[in-house]
């Protein structure tokens, strides 16, 4: 996905590798909440998982699909 696409409240699926290796009971998808730029790095993309359990994971735009 191209960071141009993205944005706060778009309902992402993020891979599988992120996910299963620490919570392997949650499904790879969930939903922007943060967009984060520091000093001119690549930015970070904070991404809400499904679920009854709060799971944030961070990662780049390039690592994101659709739903």
């Amino acid at each position: 996905m191209e960071l141009k696409d993205v944005r706060v409240g778009l309902r992402v699926e993020v891979p599988l590798r992120m996910v299963h290796d620490t919570y392997p009971w949650k499904e790879p998808y969930g939903t922007v909440i943060e967009i984060d730029s520091f000093m001119g790095n690549e930015p970070r993309i904070r991404v809400l998982l499904d679920g009854e359990m709060a799971v944030v994971v961070v990662c780049r735009a390039s690592d994101l699909d659709y739903e």
